[in-house]
């Protein structure tokens, strides 16, 4: 069971379309405060090349897929961590510039919210 966690961003994935991967835990449903996913055993990640070629797979076969996500919010999210930035008046030039750079690459940069 993983609790919500509400942003205005998050929580808005169509869960179902997520047990067409077979490398996702099986969605099992949620509600306004929990989602509830299939219990997997926790194993301690080993790194090494098996590993690296089963994520390429998965990343190959999340990409060749024809599910289609929810539009990414990138711009709209960074946008509302800025605002409660200020609101706790720590903004500074390292975070002033910092957005300056990332908001004007992100306007002309376009997310694919497709994958196929």
């Amino acid at each position: 069971m993983q609790e919500k966690i509400l942003n205005g961003f998050n929580h808005n994935v169509n869960y179902d379309l997520l047990n067409k991967l077979n490398f996702v835990p099986k969605f099992l449903g949620s509600d306004e405060k929990f989602i509830r996913w299939e219990f997997i055993a926790n194993n301690k990640f080993k790194f090494n090349d098996s590993i690296i070629k089963e994520v390429a797979n998965n990343l190959k076969q999340l990409h060749s897929s024809d599910l289609k996500f929810q539009e990414n919010f990138m711009h709209k999210r960074l946008k509302a961590f800025l605002e409660n930035i200020k609101k706790l008046d720590r903004l500074n030039d390292i975070v002033q510039k910092s957005w300056i750079l990332l908001s004007n690459r992100l306007k002309n940069f376009r997310f694919k919210h497709t994958h196929s």
